[in-house]
């Protein structure tokens, strides 16, 4: 566990691939919004100044080879409600699970 980085899990009612297209009614890509909305388990993981770098391909790596494709996903966000320690808003990859067994592998595995 890298203790810079933080995950929070959360639950609520909420498919799409990692990259979506547009919805001219929506502020967020589709694919956002459909994982949102369908999947219930949702950890976020900090993304640092830096970047993730090749642990968030490792991340995605390790959900493609233990997870079908239609139990999980991905997608970016920037929360303006948590701020880092200059008060700048944080930047987070979401990843989505169907299954909370997942979301607590993952979870293990990564944070």
């Amino acid at each position: 566990m890298n203790s810079n980085w933080t995950g929070i899990e959360s639950s609520g009612a909420a498919t799409g691939a990692l990259t979506g297209t547009s919805d001219e009614t929506s502020p967020w890509p589709r694919g956002r919004l459909d994982s949102e909305l369908r999947f219930a388990h949702k950890i976020d993981v900090a993304v640092p100044p830096t970047g993730l770098g090749e642990r968030f391909n490792a991340m995605l790596d390790w959900c493609g080879e233990r997870l079908h494709p239609d139990f999980w996903n991905c997608h970016g966000h920037t929360d303006p409600a948590r701020r880092d320690a200059s008060g700048q808003p944080m930047d987070f990859t979401r990843f989505y699970f169907l299954e909370q067994a997942d979301a607590a592998a993952f979870r293990h595995a990564w944070l």
